[in-house]
């Protein structure tokens, strides 16, 4: 029996020495059968290189792209308050020049007319020639015409 012991223990310090082995064999570099995309990175190839630089290439213009219109946004803005500004001082201009002109208006009123019977002629309240007449209508300015 002591041949059986005996190929226990060498068969147990095998398998120990195998899966040190083993261990050793897997941590160890080396060539083996790994996949492509587990390789190590060793650079760019030519094409990654075409390909970083065409892209690096579109980002730059973009960003000019970007800063021109950030450019115009900046002066359509400078151009907008200049305009606003010119609008608010027409309108106060404008406000201004309809008020001078209601006063205008109202000053230069006709004085009021008055006809006679006949109808034939027209005269000021004040005029000598009416008192003598009998029937007298007495004529305003049109408030629409005046406007």
């Amino acid at each position: 029996m002591a041949g059986c012991g005996q190929m226990m223990i060498w068969a147990e310090a095998l398998c120990r020495r195998r899966q040190r082995i083993s261990v050793q064999v897997q941590t160890e570099p080396g060539p083996s059968t790994i996949d492509k995309d587990a390789q190590a990175n060793r650079g760019m190839s030519a094409s990654e290189k075409d390909f970083m630089e065409c892209y690096i290439r579109k980002a730059r213009e973009l960003e000019e792209i970007v800063a021109e219109q950030a450019r115009m946004i900046e002066r359509c803005e400078d151009e907008l308050r200049i305009l606003r500004r010119e609008a608010r001082e027409h309108a106060l201009l404008r406000e201004h020049h309809h008020r001078v002109l209601l006063e205008l208006r109202e000053a230069r009123a006709p004085d009021p007319i008055v006809v006679t019977v006949s109808g034939s002629s027209y005269h000021r309240e004040d005029c000598g020639n009416i008192s003598r007449s009998r029937r007298l209508c007495a004529y305003g300015p049109c408030q629409n015409c005046l406007r």
